[in-house]
């Protein structure tokens, strides 16, 4: 999961303090300022927050997640203001810094919403005051690619299910289709492409920069011998960028509870750990 992070920095302005600290008053934060636009490469840039207390007494500030990426982690933070300044507590107006930094190696610009509230020490809050931010992308990389596929080698000929897995990552997210064409085909066997729409798998799958789903194939082999066939699957976005095609191999043993001398045939259903997806013959879509 991608992340932002944010870091007390140091105090800029101390205006005034009080001689007690503490009561019944609120914080008031009076601005919030932040670049627009942060670098995705875990640069650090710098905002500030400037606020005032009547009765003084300020001592955290709390962040909070409003709007957040798909994909990415935001949550609530506590800081601790007495670390960068033991006096704060006593001033009535003040102004603090915070670094801000996100590492953002897709192909996507991420837009979150935060927002801060200060807390004084008689747990008095302030009104949260929003900002926003975007985290700039770092990849140009806008094709999916299939990191690893797993099916064994040898599957039951009985009609049998076998399963199989497949990761796979995507910097510009939007896959949407996944392509199962057949490379190698005994003769006279039935070996169709198919084709699966992700978003019937799952309607978010195009926003996952990352992901894997496991499938399964059913191979009945009536003839005396094994025979050999070879898949491949490709991955397609939602702007028609295709991944390279990752091949796999297998033999379908002679069913053992089949009468020999007859054919043989192969389906594969892509699923999930809760059913099968529906797939059609690729030419067909």
């Amino acid at each position: 999961m991608r992340a932002m992070t944010m870091t007390l920095l140091f105090p800029l302005v101390v205006s005034s303090l009080a001689q007690e600290c503490g009561g019944g008053e609120a914080p008031v934060i009076t601005d919030v300022s932040f670049p627009e636009t942060v670098p995705g490469d875990g640069t650090t840039v710098e905002g500030t927050i400037s606020f005032t207390d009547a009765d003084a007494g300020v001592h955290l500030a709390r962040l909070d997640p409003i709007e957040c990426e798909e994909g990415w982690t935001c949550s609530s933070e506590v800081f601790d203001l007495t670390s960068i300044d033991p006096t704060i507590p006593v001033q009535t107006e003040g102004r603090f810094a915070i670094g801000l930094a996100c590492d953002n190696p897709t192909a996507v610009d991420a837009y979150f919403v935060y927002s801060w509230t200060l807390i004084d020490i008689d747990n008095n809050e302030s009104e949260p005051y929003p900002f926003s931010h975007t985290c700039l992308h770092t990849s140009t990389d806008t094709v999916p690619h299939i990191t690893y596929l797993e099916f064994p080698e040898e599957v039951p000929g009985d009609g049998s299910l076998t399963q199989g897995y497949l990761e796979f990552e995507d910097d510009n997210a939007g896959v949407i289709y996944a392509y199962l064409d057949n490379r190698v085909c005994p003769s006279g066997a039935d070996c169709p492409d198919y084709a699966y729409d992700m978003l019937e798998f799952d309607p978010d799958f195009d926003t996952y920069y990352w992901g894997n789903f496991a499938f399964t194939l059913r191979c009945t082999n009536a003839s005396n011998t094994p025979q050999y066939f070879e898949y491949a699957w490709s991955l397609e976005d939602i702007e028609g960028n295709e991944s390279e095609p990752a091949v796999f191999g297998f033999l379908c043993s002679p069913g053992s509870s089949l009468s020999p001398g007859g054919g043989v045939d192969v389906q594969v259903l892509a699923a999930d750990a809760e059913g099968a997806l529906r797939g059609w013959r690729r030419g067909a879509r």
